[in-house]
């Protein structure tokens, strides 16, 4: 769970944990739980907690596996043990209290859709919600991370996933003039252009997709692409040798952990795998390194 934290005009500060929320003065001292995750109930952690406008209640997320306990819910300073369940969601919610005539709403998400649901300082939910933004960006590997912020001034910040859009490839002069387009629209991310200039290697995924990502190289002068990967893998973030003769990448393929791959740049052979271990890797700079030229 995310220590992400919260912190009212009292000085009372509250993070999340695997245990449960903390409490912690902003003057110093130690961190106490407020909150305890029940097991019976499958709870994995608290967190993400919002001080609501009075600084003594509070919205938080708890995770679990059951989909009827996993949500946002509030409670209180007072008696954090009493909790109401405010909305049933798999990712993090954040109110934004009424200003001037403009009335309070929750945010939340539903898939990739940000919703904001009309609500009064008491969280009580009024009428439908109404969708905000589109495709909004959530971490793999805990979904719970929606990136998205609402602050209290009214602003909605979020960061849209890039592969979802579909937008051409186009060469830019420093001096921000247009040259040309590199490549007809499509759903690029994570470009990286070849020693010499003459192709790149870019990340390609289908429209809709979240876990079909593959790389394909691209010859500027011929406008000829190659597909370099293939799967249902998440494939990405390529990097070229510095000859320019092998492509290495970041990918899920093998037990759902990032690690890194290579392959020769013109799609021949098959995969090798360059890392190992428990922890996941997403770059590769050995090749950036190497005291040889020929790679």
């Amino acid at each position: 769970m995310s220590p992400t934290g919260t912190w009212n005009r009292a000085g009372v500060i509250l993070f999340g944990s695997p245990g449960g929320l903390q409490r912690i003065s902003a003057s110093g001292g130690g961190a106490t739980l407020l909150t305890l995750v029940d097991s019976a109930k499958q709870e994995s952690g608290h967190g993400y907690p919002q001080f609501l406008p009075d600084g003594n209640r509070f919205l938080y997320f708890v995770d679990s596996v059951d989909p009827n306990v996993r949500g946002v819910y509030a409670s209180s300073l007072g008696d954090p043990e009493q909790r109401q369940l405010i909305v049933r969601t798999s990712a993090k919610a954040v109110y934004v209290p009424r200003r001037a005539a403009y009335p309070g709403y929750l945010l939340c998400m539903q898939d990739q859709t940000l919703l904001a649901h009309f609500a009064a300082d008491s969280l009580r939910l009024e009428g439908d919600p109404v969708s905000v933004a589109q495709n909004i960006s959530l971490n793999p590997n805990a979904l719970v991370r929606a990136a998205f912020l609402g602050l209290r001034c009214g602003l909605l910040t979020y960061f849209a996933v890039l592969a979802s859009l579909k937008q051409p490839i186009i060469w830019m002069s420093r001096d921000g003039k247009l040259l040309g387009e590199v490549a007809s629209e499509g759903y690029f991310h994570d470009l990286a252009l070849a020693p010499g200039a003459q192709r790149m290697a870019v990340t390609i995924t289908s429209p809709g997709s979240r876990r079909e990502w593959n790389i394909s190289t691209r010859e500027f002068a011929r406008r000829v692409t190659t597909r370099l990967t293939f799967g249902s893998n998440e494939d990405t973030l390529p990097v070229w040798s510095p000859a320019g003769k092998q492509v290495a990448f970041s990918s899920n393929r093998e037990g759902g952990m990032f690690q890194i791959f290579r392959k020769d740049a013109s799609g021949a052979g098959q995969e090798e795998r360059l890392t190992e271990g428990r922890t996941e890797n997403w770059s590769w700079t050995g090749a950036r390194t190497a005291s040889t030229s020929s790679i």
